[in-house]
């Protein structure tokens, strides 16, 4: 009889097969023109224009009606553009704040509610997974320029809404997931004792070192893409049989703050990105002194089954579940009794074996919803009074995913220009699903966790003393 131990090693051995085998055939994406845009999304926006119930915010639209792909942009600059033209629609105030390349900007929409509530909606984290999380804020920037909302934000108990739109616009602009410095700004979000502690820490303590060799490699063995790509797979299965996924998914997510040029490096102060964000929130709003209830939604895409969200609440003491808030949702029929999960899954607890969207992340510090939301947006914030959550969408295999972060980071570093254009683009393909059915999924998925955010916060009753008003 076979032992735990072997049957995880064959099933590990076989789900890198399979990715192999799904890489080098490479299957055939269909991107939205500008033509396909023009003939078929100009009336996309009916969908959000027909209120179908005033009782609830949640489910005042039809989200299957939405043309999903009709939102998503062909790259950062389009994305850019379509965000700053729905925002000004829906009357916001834009803010825009550049990087040391001033054609470079994370953008910021604010329509203005209470001061003393605020619905924060992230996208761009991760630069190649701004796709996802900047389709969703144009939708939602859309929906507020119909009239019924527009009137719907004059309550006085309606929140004060943020969007934050790509905050890695170098890494969305170049098809890169980290800032211009290599940092991956989902652990760059640290206070400097915090800093202090993860620089002068053990190197190897989540087992980062142990398998460096499979994702820092130096050099590609091989003049030819199809070898190159056999060769890392059999490192693979060679490191998957010695140590586990769960091991390598662990020891990769939990970052490095000692190699510069290696992948999940957390940088050793804050980025300018991450400095943006805390200029403008903290500073310049004064968030940490007016709010008195936060939700924040972090768009990430990546991990978890393919075109479907897992929700995680990883910051503060409310570990409740939050069903009643954001309800896993399944398709209306059922097939032989079992209904299909559209969406919606949850993780509070990090996750458990390789192939969930959160496991392994136990050890992993500087993460937006966690660090920044905890730590640096409001501090002395009742932990009650904040909800911070990752929505993360599924979009290939694991092992691919992690195969195409470590062949475009050893192409930023020690490629060709035509080997970086090649690894950047393959690894915007594992972020990026471009089938419509992916696209339609993200959208109406991510709409509808922002209104269930914003019904959560319109809904939450606070204390404010005079003084406050």
């Amino acid at each position: 009889m076979f032992s735990l131990r072997t049957i995880s090693i064959l099933v590990s051995i076989l789900s890198i097969l399979i990715g192999c085998l799904i890489l080098l055939l490479d299957p055939i994406t269909f991107p939205i023109s500008l033509e396909y845009r023009e003939k078929f999304c100009l009336n996309n926006n009916d969908a959000l224009k027909t209120i179908i119930s005033s009782d609830s915010i949640i489910d005042s639209i039809q989200y299957d009606k939405i043309k999903g792909e009709c939102y998503f942009s062909s790259d950062y600059y389009d994305a850019r553009d379509r965000f700053i033209n729905a925002a000004k629609k829906a009357d916001a105030t834009l803010y825009h704040f550049p990087l040391k390349d001033n054609n470079l900007t994370t953008d910021v929409a604010i329509i203005e509610g209470s001061h003393h509530k605020y619905l924060i909606h992230i996208s761009g984290v991760h630069g190649t997974e701004g796709y996802a999380g900047s389709a969703i804020q144009i939708t939602a920037l859309e929906l507020f320029s119909n009239d019924y909302y527009k009137k719907m934000i004059k309550d006085k108990q309606f929140p004060t809404i943020i969007f934050v739109h790509i905050v890695n616009p170098y890494g969305m602009a170049n098809n890169r997931r980290v800032n211009e410095d290599n940092i991956d700004l989902n652990r760059n979000f640290l206070l400097l004792d915090e800093f202090e502690k993860v620089i002068n820490r053990e190197p190897n303590f989540a087992g980062y070192k142990d398998i460096d060799f499979l994702i820092n490699p130096t050099l590609l063995p091989y003049s030819y893409t199809l070898l190159n790509d056999i060769h890392s797979f059999g490192l693979t299965i060679y490191a998957a049989a010695k140590y586990g996924l769960s091991f390598i998914k662990k020891a990769l997510v939990s970052g490095n703050y000692f190699k510069p040029t290696g992948l999940g490096y957390g940088g050793i102060r804050l980025s300018k990105s991450g400095f943006n964000l805390k200029e403008l929130l903290i500073e310049q709003l004064n968030i940490g002194n007016k709010a008195k209830s936060i939700v924040l939604l972090d768009v990430h895409t990546g991990l978890g089954p393919s075109g479907k969200d897992t929700l995680a609440q990883l910051a503060g003491k409310r570990k409740r579940s939050i069903e009643s808030i954001f309800p896993l949702e399944y398709e209306k029929s059922s097939y032989f009794g079992y209904k299909y999960i559209i969406g919606g899954m949850k993780e509070s607890n990090y996750g458990t074996g390789p192939n969930s969207a959160l496991s392994g992340y136990d050890l992993t510090v500087g993460t937006v919803t966690e660090d920044f939301c905890l730590k640096m947006l409001a501090p002395n914030l009742n932990d009650d009074s904040r909800l911070c959550i990752l929505q993360e969408f599924g979009t290939r295999d694991m092992v691919i995913v992690g195969k195409t972060l470590t062949d475009e980071n050893w192409a930023y570093h020690y490629g060709n220009n035509e080997q970086k254009k090649f690894y950047g683009k393959r690894l915007k393909n594992s972020f990026f699903v471009e089938t419509t059915i992916w696209k339609r999924n993200v959208v109406r998925r991510g709409l509808k966790v922002f209104l269930q955010g914003l019904h959560y916060s319109l809904n939450e009753i606070i204390n404010i003393s005079e003084t406050q008003l």
